[in-house]
């Protein structure tokens, strides 16, 4: 996935590389989804690197994945 085109980028996001197979990759995107909606403003990611806008949301992705 690519960035997509309604974000702005107006501040620095927090980013998480994650390495590790598809599936987990799917699951964490499935997580995020969960927890904090579709991805969008407030997290995004690309291939194996997610971007949050809340440094909270990237402490509690780390603790989980």
């Amino acid at each position: 996935m690519t960035l997509p085109h309604n974000i702005e980028i107006d501040h620095e996001y927090s980013v998480i590389d994650v390495d590790g197979s598809s599936e987990t990759l799917n699951n964490a995107i499935a997580w995020c989804t969960e927890c904090f909606g579709p991805a969008g403003h407030r997290w995004f990611y690309t291939f194996k690197r997610f971007y949050f806008r809340e440094e909270k949301d990237s402490l509690w992705f780390e603790l989980r994945w």
